[in-house]
């Protein structure tokens, strides 16, 4: 089974900015940024390990950037239709093992935080990796964790696996 969860920009701002944001933002979602969770846990989401790996001064912008990624996400993909290409772009592309179609993986640049994500199917915009770079280049540990998120994903798809934990 394949555990993913939706994330709201609530989940990643502090306590004291949550009572400012705008419920009809929130409301008027057209793309369902997700996570995928070890188990049927939504505390379990990849999302949370990938902010802990990052150095303490990175992670308050890494909660700021998913925030904001966010919110820009529920407004409807794609993506480049709301930010520049310098901020999101397509990051690396691979043939899928799953699909055995050429697949691709976005890059969202914010400061140092990029967020890497996947274009999924009914809306779903699979949120793959977060990291700090200092520089533009990816490793290529980085884009092969990004083609085995991706391939993970397609395949429970494929054989209906997905469940969507709250």
């Amino acid at each position: 089974m394949y555990f993913l969860t939706e994330l709201n920009a609530d989940d990643f701002l502090p306590d004291s900015e949550r009572a400012n944001s705008s419920p009809a933002l929130l409301a008027a979602k057209r793309c369902r940024v997700s996570s995928r969770c070890a188990t049927k846990d939504r505390d379990s989401a990849g999302v949370w390990t990938q902010i802990q790996a990052l150095k303490a001064n990175d992670q308050a912008a890494g909660f700021k950037s998913l925030a904001y990624f966010v919110q820009i996400a529920q407004n409807g993909p794609p993506l480049t239709r709301h930010l520049d290409k310098k901020q999101v772009h397509e990051a690396h592309e691979f043939v899928s093992v799953v699909s055995g179609k050429l697949e691709k993986v976005w890059r969202y640049r914010r400061g140092d935080i990029r967020i890497l994500f996947y274009y999924g199917n009914r809306a779903v915009l699979l949120l793959v990796d977060l990291l700090a770079k200092r520089s533009d280049k990816l490793e290529p540990a980085v884009l092969n964790s990004a083609e085995m998120a991706v391939n993970a994903y397609l395949s429970a798809t494929k054989s209906n696996a997905v469940l969507l934990v709250d």
